[in-house]
C-alpha cells in the first residue's frame, strides 16, 4: 500500500512557502530549508493546483494578455500564476476575470508566464537526496506528472466575443496592450486585428528564424512549411477555395491577381489584402483546411 503524500506537507504550509517566496523569487531558498518528505508534499501540491487551473476559462484569459496562448504556454502560465498566492489562485478559479487587476502587478515587459520555476522543487530534492524523485514519487499515492481531464473551449479567436464574454475586463483592457510584448513576438494564431498596422520581420518555426519584412512574405513563407508536411492537402485544394480576388490556390499563376510561388505546382493568391485579412486568409481558408497544425509559429515584429 502506497504512503499518503499528503501527510508529508499539509496544504497550508504549501501556500505559506509560496507566500514567502516573494512571488516565486525565493523558491529555491524555502525549499532547500524542507526535509525529503516535504520536498515531495510540495510537489504535490503544485501538481494539484497547476491540474485544478487547467480550465478552459483561464485559457482565454492567458490567450487575451499573450495575444494567442499554445498547450505549453497556458502551462507556463498557469505556473507564474501559482507563485501569485493562494488569493489570486483561488480567485482566478472563482472568477477568471479577477486577473485583470493582477496583470497591472507585473512591470512593463515581464511576461504572465514562468516556465522554469515548475522545475524548482525537482532540482532541489535531486540536489538534496541524491535520489531520483520521480523513482521516490512513486512510492506514494500521487502520480508522476500532471494529468488533465479532457476540457472543451466554449471561446475561438475567430470569433472574439465567445472570448469577451468570459473575461469582459481583461478582454477590454489586455486585449490591444503592449505591456507585454518585450520582442515584438505573436502567435500566427493571434487574433488577425492586431497585426494591423504593424510590420513584421521574421516568422519563427520552434527554433528557426526566417526573415519575412513583407505580409506577403509571412503568408508565403507558412504556406512552403505547410507544403513541407501536408502539401497533398493543400494541392487538393487547388481551384476550390475562392474569394473576390480569384482562386486562393492553383497550380499556375495564370488569372491570378497576386500570386506567390509555394513550388512548381503550387501558387497562392496573396491579393491586395491587408495584414489582418491576408492572416485570415491564410489561417482560416486555407491552413484550416489542412489540418496542419501551425499554433505554435510566431511572427516577429518591428518594434515601436
Amino acid at each position: 500500500m502506497k504512503k499518503s503524500v499528503k501527510k508529508l506537507l499539509t496544504e497550508e504550509c504549501f501556500w505559506e512557502l509560496i507566500e514567502n517566496s516573494c512571488c516565486g523569487e525565493r523558491l529555491r531558498a524555502e525549499l532547500e530549508d524542507l526535509t525529503e518528505g516535504e520536498i515531495l508534499g510540495f510537489i504535490y501540491w503544485w501538481n494539484y493546483y497547476i491540474e485544478e487551473t487547467y480550465r478552459q476559462e483561464l485559457w482565454a484569459v492567458a490567450s487575451v494578455v499573450l495575444q494567442g496562448c499554445s498547450d505549453d504556454g497556458f502551462e507556463y502560465f498557469r505556473r507564474w500564476l501559482l507563485t501569485r498566492g493562494k488569493s489570486a489562485v483561488l480567485s482566478a478559479l472563482a472568477d477568471p476575470d479577477s486577473l485583470c487587476d493582477e496583470f497591472d502587478k507585473l512591470p512593463d515587459k515581464v511576461l504572465p508566464e514562468w516556465e522554469k520555476v515548475g522545475y524548482i522543487a525537482y532540482d532541489v530534492y535531486g540536489e538534496k537526496s541524491g535520489k531520483d524523485v520521480f523513482t521516490e514519487m512513486k512510492k506514494y499515492d500521487f502520480d508522476e506528472g500532471v494529468s488533465y481531464r479532457e476540457i472543451e473551449l466554449e471561446w475561438s479567436w475567430k470569433d472574439p466575443d465567445t472570448i469577451r464574454r468570459i473575461c469582459p475586463r481583461t478582454f477590454k483592457k489586455w486585449r490591444d496592450s503592449d505591456k507585454f510584448d518585450i520582442w515584438g513576438v505573436c502567435w500566427l494564431s493571434a487574433d488577425p486585428d492586431y497585426f494591423t498596422g504593424r510590420e513584421p520581420v521574421a516568422v519563427l518555426f520552434d527554433r528557426e528564424r526566417v526573415e519575412a519584412s513583407t505580409w506577403k512574405k509571412v503568408f508565403a513563407e507558412v504556406l512552403r512549411r505547410c507544403s513541407l508536411t501536408h502539401r497533398d492537402a493543400l494541392l487538393s485544394l487547388r481551384g476550390r477555395i475562392k474569394d473576390e480576388a480569384g482562386k486562393l490556390l492553383s497550380d499556375s499563376p495564370g488569372g491570378m491577381k497576386r500570386p506567390v510561388r509555394i513550388d512548381d505546382a503550387l501558387y497562392a493568391e496573396s491579393g491586395n489584402y491587408g495584414a489582418a485579412d491576408l492572416i485570415r486568409v491564410l489561417c482560416e481558408r486555407i491552413l484550416d483546411r489542412t489540418e496542419f497544425f501551425y499554433q505554435d509559429i510566431k511572427v516577429v515584429l518591428k518594434t515601436k
